[in-house]
């Protein structure tokens, strides 16, 4: 089955027949669902399971942020470490669709009108459920307008 949030309470998913999620896992929090290790490349050739690409990294995000194509944490989603530097999201096929952040530990996102780190610029340094919300000088709001990025954490 396929999660694409947190489930409070499983026993209200049915699994088949009248069963239900709740006899066999009593609750489930979606924290990733994949996430693009920096210094590779990114790699189009991983499996895809749906519109979920599984973390193949050996560490999970304990500084750094998770984006998501739509609000409210929702839909297709990727994370990065602290001291990720992305210049063009065009690759990894993140141009223009942020929605959503989550912030992990101490990081932060700078997230850039334009690629290469110009035009009008965002601070995200703590859980945005809607971009939306965000008004910003050039455009409406920031829902979609990030290009490139970096994440970075503040020393405590």
């Amino acid at each position: 089955m396929e999660f694409t949030g947190d489930i409070p309470d499983l026993k209200h998913v049915p699994i088949s027949g009248s069963k239900d999620w709740s006899h066999h896992v009593q609750s489930l929090r979606v924290s990733s669902d994949y996430a693009y290790d920096r210094g590779r490349e990114f790699d189009k050739e991983r499996p895809s399971y749906g519109v979920y690409v599984p973390y193949t990294g050996s560490h999970a995000v304990d500084e750094g942020v998770c984006v998501y194509e739509k609000p409210n944490y929702e839909g297709r989603s990727h994370c990065w470490d602290a001291g990720t530097h992305i210049s063009n999201l065009k690759f990894p096929d993140w141009n223009d669709r942020i929605s959503s952040v989550r912030v992990f530990g101490h990081a932060q996102l700078t997230g850039y009108k334009d690629k290469d780190f110009r035009g009008e610029r965002v601070l995200i340094d703590h859980d945005v459920p809607d971009l939306g919300e965000l008004a910003m000088r050039t455009a409406e709001n920031w829902n979609h307008e990030i290009s490139s990025l970096e994440v970075w954490a503040e020393a405590e």
